[in-house]
């Protein structure tokens, strides 16, 4: 049952007030330098199939076996191979927001580990080496240190003629989720680099080297099973070999494993394992990487087929969000990128049976209780986007390929926010902010969370210090996430008023407090979204469904009514969550002393006053019924004063 709602409890806390539980549970220390390696240290010892000396030997043995039948000029390489050595934090955010594809292990070998990461022996918590690769035609940021292992010729084995090549998937793609500037023109480019990097919308790519490989091939009559097969044998990865009657097809007979299968996770509010929907899940084994999105039932299918094994990892990020999180058991670098899961290394048919549940541990300084809430979050938000469709309301969508930065955090203060700092992060307010409430953090984590500042946050405790229910997590992200609904509709200048009457009243604040009518027009939105949507999505559980339900419709006004009279099913404070609730619900329980004789109203009329020009309940009043022909005016005139307002 909710209890009553004490002020601040829930937006921001002066909005970065999650980044202050950094300094009780993290020990952060600055950049710690370090020497570039010379050598990967020892792995497996085979060579990489795809090395630009290997296929060019494989090519000449197809060619020789032609009979020099074929004629057709040998390919060039198409990647760098590229070992980067950051020296420091900034380095790392660099790679990562120009887009590079990169991994923390060798991706020519196979390197054997446990947990989700890979961290190289001997690195400080703050850095690690990171593999990729990178096309010829694409250059290589020069601030960073690097090594160059190899370069390569990658092309797409399974393409036939009727069949299009494969998209190039190790191509940089910055992502709009990370640091960003603007050029004069408004344009946004990574910051940091010179010449600018623009995103990719508003640049013309060089051209896709494995297809243009692919096709070169193809057209001079190569049978691309046969060359593979060749480069695997000459490297010694005979395991890899596909087997193949090229008389017959001209791609392949053979069993090949496509990575398929369903990802879920507990929601122990209902002791149910639910699908994780919209997650990104990505396949890799050494050079060859695929990656796709689970669909509304959690199953995935990734249409690149492995002879023998691969990896599978799960990537908290999608189209609309990024999912980073901080706890102790996370080192400082691994901050800087959504999280992640790794699934292990699958064989054969158990490539496409793959069935992982993201359990739940109530000990919130596990990265399992991390990767339990960001999996409730993503699901959270694929619901809000298609709640908001199905009431005909907008969704956050500034353009620019915005992504939402989401930071969940194991902190021992409950709580969440929607602070969209990052959008307004040329304002001087949340400068002064930062500033303020991160007084003695250790320079390098306040330099990560100035890259990827916060849109949208959450504690992952609540208040008995253990990580939330899945109904709790829910019920909080829509509240954010109906906060970026209002944001992407009032935008900048509106939301700098709210998070300043935050900074200046240490929270809520009270209906005399600063900038109490922007403050009270917002949350009552967000506790109005928070819980409905709360209660469509479990409305097959009676308790959370009217939980939610009491929460609306029992909001004493202010404390003219005391607690005891709730008998527990209460809610009261001086923001009216509960009016608009009761302009579409028909009645009113009569201990709360709201006069409602107003119902037919919908959440998307409701919305209609929710615009720039309604800085406080009364405007929003004015423009509520202005937007819906001043139906009832009289009861809702009537039921707002009985709120106090």
């Amino acid at each position: 049952m909710k209890t009553s709602i004490q002020p601040g409890s829930l937006l921001v806390k002066v909005s970065l007030l999650f980044l202050l539980g950094l300094m009780a549970t993290c020990n952060f220390e600055d950049d710690v330098k370090i020497a570039p390696i010379d050598e990967i240290e020892p792995t497996a010892a085979l060579n990489n199939p795809f090395a630009t000396d290997n296929i060019l030997e494989a090519f000449d043995n197809i060619i020789s076996r032609s009979n020099n039948r074929i004629e057709v000029a040998a390919p060039s390489t198409t990647h760098n191979y590229i070992r980067f050595s950051p020296q420091n934090l900034d380095q790392i955010m660099l790679l990562n927001d120009l887009g590079y594809e990169l991994w923390n292990e060798p991706l020519d070998q196979h390197v054997s580990y446990s947990g989700d990461y890979y961290n190289h022996p001997g690195m400080p918590d703050s850095l690690n080496y990171f593999y990729t690769l990178i096309p010829v035609n694409y250059s290589i940021v020069q601030s960073v240190p690097h090594t160059i292992i190899s370069q390569v010729i990658l092309f797409d084995e399974d393409a036939g003629d009727e069949q299009d090549p494969e998209e190039d998937p190790w191509i940089p793609s910055p992502d709009p989720g990370g640091g960003h500037c603007y050029d004069e023109w408004g344009a946004p480019y990574v910051c940091g680099t010179d010449p600018r990097i623009y995103y990719r919308e508003n640049q013309t790519l060089p051209e896709d080297l494995v297809k243009k490989t692919t096709k070169h091939l193809l057209d001079a009559g190569i049978d691309l099973i046969e060359l593979y097969n060749e480069a695997m044998k000459l490297a010694g990865h005979y395991d890899e070999i596909i087997e193949h009657n090229s008389s017959v097809d001209s791609r392949t007979e053979s069993i090949r494993y496509y990575p398929s299968g369903i990802i879920r996770v507990r929601d122990n509010s209902t002791n149910l394992n639910v699908p994780l929907k919209g997650v990104k899940v990505k396949s890799r084994r050494y050079l060859k990487i695929k990656s796709t999105f689970t669909n509304a039932n959690g199953a995935f299918y990734i249409n690149k087929g492995y002879r023998q094994k691969a990896q599978v990892i799960v990537k908290f990020k999608n189209n609309w969000a990024n999912v980073r999180g901080i706890n102790g058991s996370l080192k400082l670098w691994q901050y800087v990128f959504p999280l992640k899961k790794n699934l292990g290394l699958f064989e054969k048919s158990s490539l496409e049976n793959i069935q992982f549940t993201f359990p739940y541990t109530s000990n919130a300084n596990q990265i399992s209780s991390l990767q339990f809430a960001a999996a409730h979050s993503l699901n959270t938000l694929w619901e809000t986007r298609q709640y908001c469709v199905n009431n005909n309301i907008g969704q956050f969508s500034p353009g620019n390929g915005y992504k939402l930065n989401i930071w969940i955090s194991s902190v021992h203060t409950s709580g969440a926010s929607a602070p969209m700092l990052r959008a307004i992060a040329n304002s001087s307010l949340i400068s002064a902010a930062i500033d303020f409430l991160l007084p003695g953090i250790g320079t390098a984590a306040k330099r990560i969370v100035q890259n990827y500042l916060p849109d949208v946050t959450m504690r992952l405790q609540d208040h008995t210090g253990n990580t939330r229910f899945a109904k709790d997590i829910s019920q909080l992200f829509f509240h954010e996430f109906g906060h970026t609904i209002h944001y992407n509709k009032v935008g900048n200048n509106y939301w700098t008023n709210v998070i300043a009457g935050i900074v200046a009243n240490g929270g809520y604040g009270n209906k005399n407090g600063s900038h109490a009518g922007y403050i009270a027009v917002a949350e009552s939105w967000g506790f109005f979204i928070g819980s409905t949507f709360n209660r469509t999505k479990y409305i097959s559980n009676p308790t959370i469904r009217d939980d939610e339900h009491f929460f609306l419709e029992f909001q004493g006004r202010d404390d003219s009514v005391p607690v005891a009279a709730f008998n527990g099913s209460f809610s009261r404070g001086w923001i009216p969550w509960g009016m608009h609730h009761d302009l579409i619900d028909s009645g009113e329980p009569g201990i709360t002393l709201i006069n409602d004789a107003v119902s037919g109203y919908t959440i998307n009329g409701i919305f209609k006053g929710f615009h720039q020009g309604s800085t406080s309940i009364q405007n929003l009043k004015a423009a509520i019924l202005a937007n819906n022909g001043n139906n009832q005016a009289t009861q809702v005139n009537t039921l707002v004063t009985s709120y106090g307002w």
